[in-house]
């Protein structure tokens, strides 16, 4: 709750400024806070653990506990591994097909086996919460062997499937932050002026909400 307290008073300055310097409205990036890590949650630091794990899967202790070895979300839990799982669980409920996320056996959970293009970029851009070029994002899925490349480009097939993405206007997975830069919607709020050119703040939902 504090952290959607904070990005909403981002989002009022953002507004304020383009307001006043009468400013064409752009994507915003959720960020609270110097840190990059503020808005990481437990599922997408478990997801970095699954991605940079050989087979993608880990039993759901060991995924707890390298979860809090990468130092990028406080705790006062020794581990945060029933919340890693329960969000799991519900990540897998509410997506279904479309989710990262099995269960290939009780108290082990993995990433998809058979990711199309988009899935696998989605998954990085929600695992490192941050825009990334398409260059980067190619790393990650080809040195994490996420997708099978054989006889393709990555970067330039990662390329096209966001750009193509993108053409769907307000209903597209991925936004164009910056130069050369993307992130999910579900990361981002935009500035929007409505017929009479009153500025208001449409907020997008932050990554994953279990709740």
């Amino acid at each position: 709750e504090i952290l959607k307290e904070c990005n909403k008073e981002i989002a009022k300055f953002h507004v304020k400024i383009l307001t006043k310097k009468n400013l064409t409205p752009k994507i915003f990036f959720i960020r609270a806070g110097d840190d990059t890590s503020t808005n990481l949650t437990w599922l997408s630091i478990a997801s970095q653990v699954l991605i940079e794990t050989s087979d993608h899967r880990l039993e759901y202790h060991n995924l707890g506990k390298k979860a809090t070895e990468k130092e990028l979300k406080q705790t006062d839990a020794e581990s945060p591994e029933e919340t890693i799982a329960r969000d799991i669980r519900k990540h897998i409920e509410r997506f279904g097909e479309d989710s990262f996320f099995t269960r290939p056996e009780s108290a082990t959970y993995g990433l998809k086996e058979s990711m199309t293009f988009k899935q696998a970029i989605e998954l990085v851009l929600f695992a490192y919460h941050k825009p990334m070029k398409s260059s980067e994002i190619s790393k990650i899925i080809v040195e994490n062997n996420l997708k099978d490349t054989d006889g393709e480009t990555p970067e330039r097939t990662i390329s096209t499937v966001i750009i193509r993405d993108i053409e769907n206007g307000n209903n597209s997975t991925f936004v164009k932050i910056d130069e050369n830069k993307y992130a999910l919607r579900t990361q981002t709020f935009q500035n929007i002026s409505d017929e009479n050119g009153n500025w208001y703040e449409e907020f997008l939902e932050n990554i994953y909400d279990p709740d």
